[in-house]
């Protein structure tokens, strides 16, 4: 009596999600989180303290994608790529808390559109901006409010975000001829914290209590 092989009562191995997909998944998703906290002044100019349930969600995805991928690695047997998505997961948030986004955002946010502030200062040292009243319509997204204000002669204020308990905060350009006392550079005796970007601007932000300057 001739045998016949068959299937019946043979385990196949399991199978799941590729490994780089799901560690791209847990990368892709702690990177969202810290685009939201790299974007944060903006999106409290915008949406306020609504700003907090954007962090929330963005932080609960990142959790669970993290640990979705680290339960079906496991689950599949690949155990080091399980812990190798936790680990991801954990530098990843230690790497959030930790990061000082409001500089990072103020410098590079400046260095981008160095051209334009360059602009804004000189239509300001010129007079031009006090007397236009407003910046031109290509330069209006440097302010919140698309508007400068003006401090003094030449001196220009422009805000990325207004409302916050102490004062407004923002990019500041202080003309070579007006005192310190304006506010409006890092040499005002203001609680302030605040970086020296270079060409005349600072960024300021005011503060409740003495901060420590970068």
């Amino acid at each position: 009596m001739q045998s016949k092989e068959s299937g019946v009562g043979q385990s196949s191995p399991r199978r799941g999600p590729r490994v780089p997909v799901l560690i791209s998944a847990v990368v892709l998703s702690w990177g969202i989180v810290a685009v939201a906290h790299l974007f944060g002044i903006r999106l409290w100019s915008q949406l306020g303290s609504s700003a907090r349930g954007v962090y929330g969600l963005a932080w609960l995805v990142a959790v669970a994608v993290t640990v979705l991928a680290a339960v079906m690695l496991r689950r599949t047997g690949r155990f080091a790529a399980a812990a190798t998505a936790v680990v991801v997961g954990a530098l990843g948030a230690t790497a959030i808390v930790t990061v000082d986004w409001t500089s990072a955002f103020v410098h590079g946010y400046y260095r981008l559109h160095r051209a334009d502030f360059a602009t804004v200062g000189g239509l300001a040292r010129t007079g031009e901006l006090a007397e236009a009243r407003g910046l031109p319509a290509n330069l209006r997204y440097l302010a919140v409010n698309g508007d400068p204000t003006m401090v003094g002669a030449r001196a220009v204020w422009l805000p990325s975000w207004t409302g916050r308990a102490g004062g407004a905060t923002g990019y500041a350009y202080a003309g070579e001829d007006e005192p310190a006392d304006l506010g409006l550079d890092c040499r005002s005796g203001a609680y302030l914290r605040c970086w020296s970007l270079g060409d005349g601007w600072s960024w300021i932000e005011w503060v409740a209590t003495p901060p420590t300057n970068p």
